[in-house]
C-alpha cells in the first residue's frame, strides 16, 4: 500500500484553535508574595518618617495640652530629640508588616476574584465593579488578622516615652511586655479599628485603583479592555496614587481610633487601676523585703518595690529607720534602686511595714526628670 495513501488531507480552511489553559495558579501565587512583599518593603522605607510623625499625632492624649501642634511641629522636635534616625525607630516590625500586609493582600486578592468567577460570574469577560470592591473588603478582612499583631508593636516603638532613657526596648522586649501583661491576645489589642481600616481601606485602594485604571483604558487607543498591563508606567502610578489617596482619606478615623487603642497604655498606664495579678506580686514582694529588714535598735520593718508601666517587677527595698516616715524613707531606697538600674517611668509602689497588715499598693505613676540631681530622686518630694 503506497505511503501517500495514509495522509490524511488538511481542510487548509478550517482554523484550529488551540484550547485557552488557565493560568498557573501556583506561579501566579508565587509572584503575588514576592513581588508584594519586596514592594511593600521598599515603600515602608520611604514612608516610615511620616507614618511615625502619624502615630504620634494620633496618640496625644486629649485631656492634657498637645505635645505637637501639628505635622510640622512634630516633625521639628522629633528631629531635634532623636534627630533623623529617631523617626525609624522600630523600622523592623512595619518592615516585615509590610511584607506580610502585601503579600497576603494580593495574594487573598486574586484568591477571591478566582472564587468569584468560578461561583457567581463563570460565564462573564469580566468581573463587575462591585465584585471588585467585595474583593478588596475581604481580602483586607483577612489581612488585619496578621497585621495586628505587628501594627501592635510598630505603634508602641514609634511613641516616644515621657522621659527619656539610655535604652530603648526593642521589638522583642515588647513582644515579651505584653506577653507578659495580656498574653496571647493581647497581641490583637485595636483589632476592631484595623479590622474596619483594612476592610474599608481595601475596597477603598483596590476600587480606586481598578476604577482609574478602567477609566484610562477606555480613553487608551492601544489597550484592549481587559489589558490591565498594556497602561504606561505613569498612568498605573497614578492609579496607584489614587488608590493610596482613598485608603487613607475615607478611613483614616478608623486608623486613628486603632492607634489610639494600641499605644493607650504608653499614655496612661498610671492612670487606671492595678490587676488582681500586680496587686498580688506588689503584696507578695513588699511583705518579702519587709521581712529581710531587721535591726535591734528600729523600732519597724518596712518593705517596699515598685512596677514599670507595663507591670513588670523591678526591684524591692528593706529599711529601718526611725528619723524618718518609714514608708517615704523605703520608697525613695525602692525608687533609687530601680534608677540604678536604668528604669525611668513607674506605675505603682507598694510598701509594708509592721504596723500595717500587709502591702499597700499605691497607684503612683512617677516621672523621674530627663536630668535629676546627683543623690536624688525626683519626684519624691
Amino acid at each position: 500500500m503506497a505511503a501517500a495513501e495514509h495522509v490524511l488531507a488538511i481542510d487548509n480552511e478550517k482554523s484550529m484553535e488551540l484550547p485557552v489553559l488557565p493560568p498557573n495558579q501556583g506561579f501566579e501565587a508565587f509572584k503575588d508574595i514576592i513581588f508584594g512583599s519586596v514592594a511593600g518593603m521598599a515603600g515602608k522605607v520611604i514612608e516610615y518618617p511620616f507614618d511615625t510623625v502619624k502615630v504620634r499625632l494620633q496618640s496625644q492624649p486629649a485631656h492634657i495640652p498637645l505635645r505637637y501642634q501639628g505635622p510640622l511641629d512634630c516633625f521639628r522636635q522629633s528631629i531635634q530629640a532623636d534627630g533623623l534616625r529617631g523617626l525609624y525607630r522600630g523600622i523592623s516590625a512595619p518592615m516585615a508588616g509590610a511584607a506580610v500586609e502585601n503579600s497576603c493582600l494580593f495574594f487573598s486578592y486574586r484568591i477571591i476574584q478566582d472564587i468569584l468567577r468560578a461561583t457567581c460570574y463563570p460565564t462573564a469577560d469580566s468581573m463587575p465593579f462591585s465584585a471588585l470592591l467585595f474583593s478588596g473588603a475581604a481580602s483586607g478582612s483577612i489581612t488585619s488578622l496578621a497585621l495586628t499583631p505587628i501594627e501592635l508593636v510598630k505603634c508602641k516603638m514609634q511613641v516616644p516615652l515621657e522621659a527619656s532613657s539610655s535604652k530603648i526596648p526593642g521589638p522583642l522586649t515588647l513582644v515579651a511586655a505584653i506577653f507578659r501583661q495580656d498574653g496571647i491576645l493581647g497581641f490583637w489589642r485595636g483589632q476592631m479599628g484595623t479590622l474596619i481600616r483594612e476592610t474599608g481601606g481595601g475596597a477603598a485602594w483596590f476600587g480606586g485603583y481598578e476604577g482609574v485604571s478602567a477609566f484610562f483604558r477606555k480613553y487608551h487607543s492601544t489597550a484592549s479592555p481587559r489589558d490591565s498591563e498594556s497602561l504606561p508606567i505613569y498612568q498605573q502610578m497614578i492609579a496607584g496614587a489614587a488608590a493610596g489617596i482613598s485608603y487613607n482619606f475615607l478611613f483614616y478615623p478608623a486608623d486613628t481610633v486603632k492607634s489610639r487603642m494600641q499605644t493607650e497604655d504608653i499614655n496612661s498606664a498610671g492612670n487606671r487601676g492595678l490587676t488582681t495579678q500586680e496587686l498580688e506580686t506588689l503584696s507578695s514582694k513588699a511583705i518579702a523585703a519587709k521581712a529581710n529588714a531587721y535591726c535591734p535598735y528600729s523600732k519597724f520593718r518596712v518593705g517596699a518595690c515598685v512596677l514599670t508601666k507595663t507591670g513588670e517587677y523591678i526591684a524591692g527595698a528593706n529599711v529601718e529607720n526611725v528619723a524618718y516616715p518609714v514608708g517615704t524613707c523605703a520608697e525613695r531606697v525602692a525608687f533609687g534602686t530601680a534608677v540604678a538600674a536604668g528604669h525611668q517611668d513607674f506605675k505603682a509602689v507598694a510598701v509594708a511595714t509592721d504596723i500595717t497588715p500587709g502591702a499597700s499598693p499605691c497607684g503612683l505613676n512617677l516621672s523621674i526628670l530627663r536630668s535629676p540631681r546627683p543623690g536624688s530622686i525626683s519626684g519624691l518630694d
